[in-house]
């Protein structure tokens, strides 16, 4: 798998492999650089969850959940990139400061300081992540890999990534997350939630689904909601980028918060007693 993964991600690079089609997300889709929700203003819904299913995107998601306290962590994609992308960010909390972390993942560095940095987190990576970070930067830059279509080409603005992310509002937030990651657990599943929902035995505290609902049939989604295993009080939530289509789904025991000074909010799913 991990060989097939290097493979497809160095054909995609090179542009002798187009991972861009009809479908938005697929086994091959780009890898979001950051979120491009607004984590914080829903972060008060994060804490006090244990265990958590959560989509892993660009990784922040799960960060965000971990600061907050959880441990038990699974991250699901239908992209099988997304997952060596938050690993490598977990390797970069074993070795950076806030401002190194920031400016390895956000900021435009030249390729021979990109090189230098990795360097120093590559011992704290785990083999597979290992393998396909080396697989790509030992035959393109930085540069080349985040420019292709292996990544989101959406602008990354550092002042809205640390307001979006409370880990990265202060050097104690920081820290706090490097304290917690140690403590935290997290495994992978790589594939459609639609399809893995119904091999999850686990019950959940806490499940994110980010904004699949848009790329999705309704009926499908409700369906989704009540299949997935959460445990008692645990919740569902759904990005919502305007809350005014909210009016639009009829999906039961739903509540809708909408962000203050926001046109955006969350859709809250509880399960029925």
């Amino acid at each position: 798998m991990i060989n097939d993964d290097i493979k497809v991600a160095q054909k995609i690079v090179s542009h002798s492999k187009s991972n861009v089609s009809e479908k938005p997300y697929h086994s091959n889709s780009f890898i979001y650089r950051t979120t491009n929700e607004e984590i914080s203003k829903y972060q008060f819904l994060l804490e006090n969850k244990d265990s958590i299913l959560s989509i892993i995107a660009s990784g922040n998601q799960i960060l965000n959940n971990i600061f907050a306290g959880g441990k038990n962590i699974t991250g699901f994609d239908i992209s099988t990139f997304p997952k060596y992308y938050l690993n490598l960010q977990i390797g970069a909390l074993e070795v950076f400061n806030l401002d190194e972390f920031i400016k390895f993942f956000y900021e435009d560095i030249e390729d021979s300081e990109y090189d230098d940095m990795y360097d120093l987190i590559h011992p704290f990576l785990d083999k597979e992540t290992k393998l396909f970070w080396d697989g790509l930067l030992n035959y393109f830059d930085f540069s080349e890999i985040k420019d292709s279509t292996l990544f989101s080409s959406e602008p990354v603005f550092i002042d809205k990534v640390q307001k979006e992310n409370v880990y990265l509002h202060s050097t104690n937030n920081y820290n706090k997350l490097k304290t917690n990651i140690a403590n935290s657990n997290i495994t992978y599943l790589t594939g459609d939630i639609f399809k893995l929902a119904n091999s999850l035995k686990s019950g959940y505290d806490l499940i994110n689904l980010s904004s699949i609902v848009y790329y999705n049939d309704q009926e499908d989604y409700k369906k989704l909601l009540s299949n997935l295993p959460l445990n008692e009080n645990g919740e569902i939530l759904t990005y919502l980028y305007d809350t005014k289509i909210a009016s639009h789904f009829n999906f039961p025991n739903c509540e809708t918060h909408k962000f203050p000074d926001s046109k955006s909010g969350i859709l809250v799913y509880k399960k029925m007693r």
